[in-house]
């Protein structure tokens, strides 16, 4: 079986859709991680082989704290990791 092909989105639609869900759906938001080519694969960002759900958890420890509600913070943060 091929593995499916992950559509790649531009950073601007993820920025975008990050900043909206603060501001029209009063969500709190946080860096995440991505896929990434790998040999003829793809694996998450995290670095982890055997990753649990590869390309959609958390970046990073203390996630939480980093977390915001505020459009203006989540482009802050987006220009720092996007």
């Amino acid at each position: 079986m091929e593995a499916a092909q992950v559509p790649r989105q531009r950073v601007e639609q993820l920025l975008d859709a990050a900043v909206r869900y603060t501001e029209e759906r009063h969500w709190d938001v946080c860096p995440g991680t991505w896929l990434e080519p790998s040999g003829g694969g793809r694996q998450c960002s995290c670095g982890e082989e055997a990753c649990a759900a590869p390309g959609a958890h958390p970046a990073g420890d203390g996630w939480a704290d980093g977390a915001t509600g505020s459009g203006a913070a989540a482009r802050r943060m987006w220009s720092r990791r996007p």
